[in-house]
């Protein structure tokens, strides 16, 4: 079995701490889009999280 979300974004977050707010947000949006809930503001929730993380990404490069 593979790394699950929450895992995952602990592995980030220990690599990238600076990130942590914005790797939470996906976190919890894709938790939230793919095992909990099943409506379509919640799949807008994470695609916004995920530019988000790719914006801060950017400005820390």
């Amino acid at each position: 079995m593979g790394e699950g979300p929450i895992r995952h974004a602990r592995r980030v977050v220990t690599l990238r701490p600076e990130l942590a707010t914005s790797v939470d947000a996906v976190t919890d949006a894709y938790i939230r889009a793919n095992f909990i809930d099943d409506r379509p503001e919640d799949v807008d929730t994470l695609r916004k999280a995920v530019r988000r993380v790719r914006l801060s990404v950017l400005a820390c490069a």
